[in-house]
């Protein structure tokens, strides 16, 4: 299949590299975990998450992290112009990569309603509590 070229006013920025991230999201408390998982999507629903993400700038990526000796899913706002844009979440799971993914999912789709950029950062979440 042939690739389409973009046309100029659609052409996207990548972010650089050393661009700072602000994490959001990154603990869910057992009640987000259960409700998580009582919303599970289905293999088809995460494919069409995957495209609805690449259509609002943010890259998923899924890997195993050597160093918590689980898998990990990422979303990250990596294109400049979009709301997501510098923001990031990711997950964990030591069940399997398709966990990893459901977590993220339920980050990005549900807590953050497709913008990584609404989410409070730890420092806003501490303010509300007490």
């Amino acid at each position: 299949m042939a690739k389409k070229k973009a046309s100029p006013s659609s052409k996207r920025i990548k972010r650089s590299y050393g661009s700072k991230l602000i994490w959001q999201g990154n603990y869910l408390s057992e009640e987000k975990l259960k409700h998580a998982d009582e919303l599970a999507p289905s293999a088809e629903q995460i494919l069409e998450f995957f495209m609805q993400a690449v259509d609002a700038g943010i890259d998923i990526k899924t890997s195993w992290d050597d160093y918590s000796e689980c898998y990990q899913a990422t979303a990250i706002g990596a294109w400049e112009g979009y709301p997501s844009a510098g923001y990031a979440v990711s997950a964990r799971s030591n069940r399997d990569c398709a966990d990893a993914l459901v977590l993220v999912w339920y980050k990005v789709a549900v807590m953050a309603d497709g913008d990584l950029s609404s989410l409070p950062t730890e420092k806003q979440v501490d303010k509300m509590r007490g």
